[in-house]
């Protein structure tokens, strides 16, 4: 009957999503997989509405990843460029990649202690390297010296360090510049 095979078809996705998001790590290749044929089941009438519930929190669980994925690797990549010869250099396509990956987190919210901490580093962090790329002093001594920077994801931690260590280098190197005249 319809019934039956609509129930089997439903019974089938919701068994392959669970044993891809309880693997450890979860499969998230697979988990989309899935997810694409419970929307194709869906589409088609195909999938028992008792499932629906548990078929949207598999939804919710891939957003997250995918947030959580392109906020670090956002934050990795592109980070500030430290030659103590010369100024800091930012790359202006890893800036505009932050940008859109901090807006597609506020507009998708963040459902974990750990992608709010991604989005309030990104945050920061996007702060910084824009005040890097356009040169403005001040408004990087005021982030360095901010409560922000002290709560943030492991991700950044060490590009902060750097820029840290630069700014006191040129403070010193300018102290001694003015002692020796």
């Amino acid at each position: 009957s319809a019934d039956a095979k609509r129930f089997y078809t439903t019974a089938c996705i919701v068994k392959a999503l669970r044993q891809s998001i309880q693997k450890r790590p979860a499969s998230w290749p697979h988990v989309a997989a899935g997810l694409e044929t419970a929307m194709r089941a869906e589409e088609e009438n195909m999938l028992a509405p008792i499932a629906e519930a548990e078929v949207q929190l598999y939804h919710d669980e891939m957003r997250h990843h995918v947030l959580e994925v392109q906020l670090t690797q956002c934050l990795r990549s592109g980070k500030t460029m430290v030659d103590y010869g010369r100024a800091p250099v930012v790359d202006a396509q890893a800036l505009n990649e932050l940008k859109a990956a901090i807006f597609n987190a506020i507009r998708l919210g963040c459902p974990s202690d750990r992608t709010e901490l991604l989005l309030s580093s990104a945050n920061t962090i996007f702060k910084l390297r824009t005040s890097l790329k356009v040169g403005n002093l001040e408004r990087i001594s005021e982030l360095l010296t901010s409560a922000a920077v002290e709560n943030l994801c492991e991700e950044v931690k060490e590009e902060v360090l750097e820029v840290e260590s630069f700014f006191e280098q040129r403070r010193e190197a300018a102290m001694a510049e003015e002692g020796a005249s």
